[in-house]
């Protein structure tokens, strides 16, 4: 594709995405149901300026008590938002950058698979169905689901990546980088999707060691594929490996009960069809107050796209349509696709099909049967691949025209119409509302009204307030009274001169997780804890009293692992020499492989 008309496709793409986040250009900003995304940016970026990195713990949420959210909760949008902070942006104006950047990439990216597929004028429509499909608008404006919808920008950039090792010789290099940076990011966006994309990569493995020697042309490639999950899981490890060796010390496993019991959020057919549009939450059966809609126009070009594709290959192929029915050719057609690069058409049906099964009850046995599963909490987060497959299906309706640069251009102002100006109203808020700074910096709201919303990673122990007296508006309390001289307080360290003329505790007002430690007078202290929150006997006279977060020996395995990584990677990819592409096979182009 040559530089100029690839750049003015990705940038009729990112204009063509503006209206989806206008809302975020609007004063103050709009309720959502994990509405905790300003405070977040606001915790990390204080974080980073107390000088803890990775971060892990923050000191104002989990009620005042301190709460290791980044330790189990994707960082990667907070490190985007927080970065903004840091130069100067407001928290709110850094989580509107954030999540902006988060909408356009789902685009952008979209639109790198979909012009390797279908070419220049498919991946415009690719990206513009994958852009405006109703479950984004749900993301943002109905769930505030910031981490999901990153993800959900990554998968394009991850299988782009894929694509790109297993057919094109000559851009290697760019291949590991891309499926490398989207997998990676995908891991620390959002621990579901991670969970489930690894699922779907799991299935194409498993699908290409059964396929053994008829899949000859892509088998060669294998080692690709092994090097972007061995990258993307090491580069991502001061995440992940902490996250789930360390997930016991805290009530995380609470998610899988009560409301959150995957068996409670079922679909039923037809909502993937239609599904009145709101701004509630899932519920059991049809009570839901939110929308889980494919979109008719996605499923009718869906539709569309996938039969001109199909019947488009067949003549390629140098197989009729007669001749199939005929002389039952469809065996031979699966295994010359296979053989030829095709079988990405064979794969996106099945894990579409898959997908779709998978948000259904029909679909209980294989969620009961990999236990795993259970943190994924409602079966129609599969929404995510649904619409990522359906969008590369439309874009195959340009392939019969690929040639024909007028009828492309037809095609595309057409989808594109219908994609946008069907599904534009759903990208917009169900209100706006001021929010102050003096709101998101204040006490009182971070430490009781955002702690509730999101409290899945208090340590096992703590037993949170329930009346907002019960926060700790202050970080070191002692008993009986005594003078606390001074005091420095850092979300990684906690410093405190005391003097008390009886002996005393000296309650620190953080709850204990694996990694904080306490100095007494420069002589390392093992704590004791009540209700989970640290406690220090004093004994009369004047101390100095340091509690600091360090890291546990997986925490500094992971760490290294991921540097490890990442210069490996570099490595890797300055030693790959370009070779000469591959002949091309049955006529088709480079982008054409699906």
């Amino acid at each position: 594709m040559k530089k100029h008309l690839f750049r003015l496709h990705l940038g009729i793409v990112v204009i063509l995405s503006i209206p989806t986040i206008l809302p975020l250009f609007h004063d103050g900003f709009f309720p959502m149901h994990d509405d905790t995304q300003v405070v977040r940016v606001q915790q990390m970026s204080e974080a980073l300026y107390d000088g803890q990195f990775p971060v892990r713990w923050v000191k104002d949420l989990g009620y005042g008590y301190g709460y290791p959210i980044f330790n189990f909760y994707a960082p990667l949008p907070d490190y985007i938002g927080s970065l903004f902070d840091l130069f100067g942006f407001s928290p709110l104006a850094a989580t509107k950058i954030m999540i902006g950047i988060g909408m356009v990439l789902a685009a952008v990216s979209m639109y790198l698979l979909g012009a390797k597929l279908w070419g220049p004028w498919g991946g415009v429509i690719s990206s513009i169905a994958y852009q405006y499909a109703p479950y984004h608008a749900v993301q943002l404006f109905v769930r505030g689901a910031i981490g999901e919808l990153y993800a959900y920008a990554f998968v394009p950039l991850a299988v782009y990546g894929f694509v790109l090792l297993f057919t094109d010789k000559q851009r290697v290099r760019l291949g590991l980088l891309c499926g490398v940076s989207g997998y990676a990011g995908i891991i620390l966006s959002h621990n579901i999707t991670a969970l489930l994309f690894t699922l779907m990569l799991g299935i194409v493995g498993l699908i290409g060691i059964i396929s053994g020697k008829r899949w000859q042309t892509i088998r060669k490639e294998w080692k690709w594929f092994i090097a972007i999950l061995l990258f993307a899981f090491g580069m991502s490890a001061f995440f992940w490996l902490p996250a789930i060796a360390e997930k016991d010390v805290t009530v995380v496993d609470q998610i899988t009960k009560g409301g959150s019991d995957y068996h409670l959020h079922f679909l039923y057919l037809d909502q993937l069809w239609d599904s009145p549009w709101g701004f509630a939450g899932s519920a059991a059966g049809r009570a839901d107050g939110m929308s889980f809609k494919i979109g008719k126009v996605h499923v009718l070009l869906g539709l569309l796209g996938f039969t001109v594709a199909f019947w488009s290959y067949l003549g390629v192929l140098g197989l009729s349509e007669q001749a199939i029915r005929k002389n039952k050719k469809w065996l031979d057609y699966i295994y010359i696709s296979a053989q030829s690069g095709n079988i990405l058409i064979w794969l996106t049906v099945g894990l579409l099909l898959f997908s779709i099964i998978m948000t259904l009850e029909v679909s209980t046995f294989i969620w009961e049967s990999i236990p795993i599963l259970s943190y994924v909490q409602f079966p129609w987060r599969f929404l995510v691949f649904i619409m990522f497959f359906v969008s590369i299906f439309i874009g195959g309706i340009t392939v019969r025209n690929k040639d024909k640069s007028d009828r492309l251009l037809a095609i595309t102002t057409i989808s594109v119409l219908f994609l946008v100006g069907i599904n534009v109203k759903y990208f917009r808020p169900q209100e706006f509302y001021r929010f102050e700074r003096k709101e998101y910096e204040d006490e009182t709201f971070i430490k009781w009204e955002q702690s509730k919303i999101s409290d899945e990673y208090l340590p096992k122990g703590f037993y949170p307030p329930t009346r907002k007296d019960q926060i700790a508006l202050q970080k070191f309390d002692i008993k009986p009274p005594a003078v606390i001289e001074s005091q420095l307080i850092k979300s990684n360290r906690q410093k405190a001169v005391v003097t008390t003329s009886l002996p005393a505790t000296l309650i620190a007002n953080t709850v204990y997780f694996p990694g904080w430690k306490v100095r007494i007078d420069n002589k390392e202290y093992i704590p004791s804890t009540m209700n989970g929150i640290m406690t220090i006997p004093l004994i009369p006279g004047t101390h100095e009293v340091e509690l600091f977060f360090t890291n546990t020996p997986v925490r500094i395995v992971a760490n290294l692992l991921s540097l490890f990584s990442l210069v490996a990677l570099f490595g890797t990819i300055r030693k790959i020499t370009k070779v000469p592409y591959a002949k091309k096979t049955l006529g088709r182009d480079s982008h054409s492989r699906v």
